[in-house]
C-alpha cells in the first residue's frame, strides 16, 4: 500500500509501510515527532540535515503528516492538527509506528508518545522528551534534558563528569542515582548516592502529591528535569 500526499509542494507519505525523509534545519531550531503507539529513537546526525525512518506494524489507514513553522519542523504519525482528539480503533492507530530519527548537532528534539518507548542517544542539543505509557531512557552529552511519563521509568545515563541541576517528581516509585545528589529543597532524601523507596500506588489516579526533589551534581550547570507518576528513576554514570 502507498500513502503520498503533499506538503509544500513536496510528496511525502508510506511506500509500502515504511517512510523515509530528510531536510536540513539550522541550529537552535526545533523537531518534534509525535507518536500514537510504537517507538521513537533519536541519534546524532552526521551531517546537518534531520533524516526520519518510520515503519508501521502492518499496511493500515495510519497516515504520516508534516507541519512546518517559524520554529521548525513536526512529524506526526496521525494528523499534526489532530492534537489529543485521535480516535485509535477506526483512524488506524492501533497499528505501531516505530520512528528512527538522526537528529543533527545544535538542532532541539522534542518527542511524544502516548504508548510507547522512547529513546535518545547522545544528542547535541537539548531534549524533552514524553509518553503516557512506556519507558523513557536518555544517553546525555552534557546538554539539558526533560523527561515525563504517567506509567514507566526514567534512566538518564551520565557522562562521569557531568555537572547539572536536577528537578525531579515522584508520585510513586524510586529514584536511584550514581551520583551524590546534594539537596537544595526538602523531599526525598539522600542516603549516600541513592535515595530510598517510595511506597508504590496501585490505583490508576495518584492519591498522594508528588515528592519533589531539587538538587545538585558536580558543581551544577545544565537542566536535567524529570517527572513520573507510576514509576522508577535512574542516573546512571556512563
Amino acid at each position: 500500500m502507498t500513502n503520498r500526499m503533499l506538503v509544500n509542494g513536496e510528496e511525502i507519505g508510506w511506500y509500502s509501510n515504511e517512510f523515509q525523509w530528510s531536510r536540513r534545519l539550522a541550529p537552535r531550531k526545533t523537531l518534534e515527532v509525535r507518536g500514537f503507539r510504537g517507538s521513537i529513537r533519536a541519534l546524532l546526525s552526521h551531517d546537518k540535515s534531520i533524516h526520519v525512518d518510520a515503519r508501521r506494524g502492518r499496511s493500515a489507514k495510519v497516515p504520516i503528516d508534516l507541519l512546518e513553522h517559524d520554529n521548525g519542523i513536526v512529524i506526526c504519525a496521525g494528523d499534526c492538527y489532530a492534537g489529543t482528539k485521535r480516535e485509535s480503533a477506526s483512524s488506524g492507530f492501533d497499528v505501531p509506528v516505530d520512528f528512527i530519527v538522526r537528529v543533527p548537532v545544535g538542532v532541539v528534539f522534542e518527542a511524544s508518545m502516548n504508548h510507547g518507548q522512547i529513546t535518545i542517544e547522545k544528542l547535541r542539543s537539548a531534549v524533552s522528551v514524553a509518553t503516557i505509557d512506556g519507558d523513557v531512557r536518555i544517553e546525555t552529552a552534557g546538554f539539558g534534558a526533560e523527561a515525563n511519563t504517567i506509567n514507566g521509568n526514567v534512566r538518564l545515563d551520565l557522562p562521569a563528569t557531568t555537572d547539572a541541576d536536577f528537578y525531579g517528581s515522584l508520585v510513586s516509585g524510586t529514584l536511584h542515582s550514581d551520583f551524590p545528589l546534594v539537596e537544595r529543597a526538602p523531599g526525598l532524601r539522600t542516603a549516600g548516592p541513592f535515595l530510598p523507596m517510595a511506597h508504590r500506588t496501585p490505583s490508576h489516579a495518584p492519591s498522594r502529591p508528588p515528592r519533589i526533589v531539587e538538587a545538585t551534581i558536580g558543581q551544577g550547570g545544565v537542566t536535567l528535569r524529570v517527572t513520573v507518576v507510576r514509576g522508577d528513576v535512574q542516573l546512571r554514570r556512563s
